[in-house]
């Protein structure tokens, strides 16, 4: 497929134009030469649908834009750069279309998850594997400063693979994704906003309002996500931002004992030239390609990681551990007690006195709301964390379905969990008193998720009752005799308990027959059931597939 974005450049850079809107080329109805699917990922202003070309099936990833919450300026910027952007690790746009409202961005589509979510998939990761990915990033990043671009907001989210199928010849392969930060630098300009995110950001960056700076900032934000990939937090971690930025500012970081005892000298000489305070000191991407840890492709004779690699990164998924040092960490660790469930068993039920919360190490989860999936859960994902901080009842259902979603469908292989309990967590908290407070707004945020959600699903149920309980109301006298009324009667009485909670609704039994299953379905659910519900239907797709990290 050609991309369609010369015109959009030309249309953008143009100066009779007051908005994205105005060109007749980008005036093209988006729905008219693609099919829109699911949702991918969603953020402050975007979303991120898959969509398939009509013309030729081919699938892409749709961003979405909201020109409403996106400065038009930063817009033009983002559609110029990446236009310009034609490398094997670097997301490709293919196509652009905008009407008054939105602007939308034709995208690859990266099903591979990000950095941390294959880390965290495979069992095996080393020296090598991290030093595989730098090779592809610091190709991608040599590609982009050569030809003027500073990206500006490297971060293990913004760089996702290809695809997540281990037979595919691109399963190894990365893409350097989200150019929404990025910026085009030439001789006669440098680069002063104040951007990024706080871990990886450099330290020229946060010098006072007039420095400037250039694409050696990028060299430092690979150097720490090194430096997170082989160990598990950040070198830089701390709970009060201003004392983390002083760290970085000052380059004060070490290479703690135990975690880093088995990295190689290779790997933290890399690190250290990496994260040189002084940008006219950093190496250039190119100089980086060149060092001996790079060429070597890691240093296989030290390629095992501490014991605690995996489970560092695991439970930073929760955002209460982000900014704190390695011992906490480690604390934390030290108490997580591993728990398998089979397919189809329950984890938790809703009613259920919460005494634990739970971290997905291998298979996957769904949670459901009055027997309604409203979320699924893959590798390093989290749930029941309410549990810690609030004794009272769960409030949802959360079933297994093991490693059947990411594996073949024949798989008995189980759902294996972290369990992390109150008691456990209580003595991390006498000696990180902060933590508490932190997960305690996370929890009621999520709680009242959950509480949303099961009030619309009642709201819908009683929409659905009402709609199929009005046409029996109004159905001919022959529905009137005593077994029609007997029917009725039953299924006033079941609408009760549904919407007194006294009953929840079941999925389908597989033995009905399928005419009175979607009877039954429309009845209880309101036209809202869904057959996903079952098992053995869960596909998990939420695990970094959209093409880049939504802004």
């Amino acid at each position: 497929m050609t991309t369609n974005v010369s015109a959009a450049k030309a249309a953008l850079r143009s100066g009779t134009s007051r908005n994205l809107a105005s060109t007749s080329r980008l005036a093209r109805c988006l729905t008219d030469e693609y099919v829109l699917g699911k949702k991918l990922g969603t953020g402050s202003y975007a979303v991120v649908k898959e969509g398939m070309n009509k013309s030729t099936r081919e699938r892409f990833a749709v961003k979405i834009i909201d020109k409403k919450h996106a400065k038009e300026t930063r817009l033009k910027s983002e559609v110029a750069l990446m236009g310009q952007v034609d490398h094997p690790n670097c997301v490709k746009l293919w196509d652009v279309f905008s009407d008054p409202d939105r602007l939308s961005l034709v995208l690859d589509l990266l099903t591979g998850g990000t950095v941390l979510d294959r880390i965290l998939e495979i069992e095996s990761f080393s020296e090598v594997s991290a030093a595989s990915v730098m090779v592809d990033v610091l190709n991608a990043l040599h590609y982009l400063h050569n030809i003027g671009i500073t990206h500006r907001d490297l971060k293990p989210e913004n760089l996702l693979y290809v695809t997540s199928d281990p037979t595919s010849p691109e399963y190894n392969v990365i893409k350097i994704v989200d150019f929404g930060l990025a910026k085009l630098q030439n001789d006669k300009n440098h680069l002063q906003t104040v951007c990024g995110t706080p871990y990886f950001i450099a330290p020229e960056i946060l010098e006072e309002k007039h420095a400037t700076y250039g694409a050696e900032v990028d060299v430092w934000s690979l150097g720490v996500i090194l430096y997170f990939m082989l160990c598990g937090f950040h070198p830089f971690d701390d709970a009060k931002y201003p004392v983390m930025f002083n760290n970085i500012k000052k380059g004060r970081y070490t290479f703690p004992s135990p975690f880093w005892d088995e990295i190689s000298d290779g790997a933290k000489d890399y690190i250290t030239k990496s994260l040189t305070v002084d940008p006219a000191k950093r190496p250039t991407a190119l100089q980086c390609m060149d060092h001996h840890w790079i060429k070597s492709v890691g240093d296989a004779a030290s390629s095992k990681l501490h014991a605690s690699h995996r489970s560092f990164l695991l439970i930073q998924k929760l955002p209460i551990f982000q900014r704190i040092d390695a011992q906490c960490l480690l604390e934390t660790s030290k108490r997580l007690k591993v728990t398998t469930c089979p397919p189809g068993d329950y984890v938790c039920r809703s009613g259920d006195q919460g005494d634990a919360m739970y971290f997905v190490n291998a298979g996957a989860v769904v949670v459901y709301v009055n027997g309604v999936e409203i979320d699924r859960k893959g590798i390093g994902g989290f749930f029941g964390e309410a549990a810690l901080v609030f004794k009272q009842t769960r409030i949802a259902d959360v079933k297994s379905v093991g490693a059947r979603a990411y594996k073949d469908h024949g798989t008995t292989d189980p759902t294996e969990l972290f369990e992390l309990h109150r008691s456990d967590f209580n003595e991390v908290c006498k000696m990180y008193p902060e933590l508490k407070s932190r997960l305690a707004m996370i929890a009621e945020a999520n709680m009242h998720r959950v509480n949303k959600a099961k009030g619309s699903v009642m709201y819908k149920l009683k929409q659905g009752i009402m709609h199929v309980m009005g046409r029996r109301e109004s159905s001919s006298s022959a529905e009137a005799s005593p077994e029609r009324s007997g029917g009725r009667r039953s299924l006033t009485s079941s609408a009760k308990d549904l919407l007194t909670g006294t009953s929840s609704p079941s999925p389908p039994k597989s033995g009905l027959s399928p005419a009175r299953r979607k009877s039954e379905s429309k009845v209880k659910m309101g036209y809202f059931w869904s057959r996903r519900a079952s098992a053995g239907d869960v596909q998990v797709s939420g695990k970094g597939s959209a093409a880049f990290a939504v802004s």
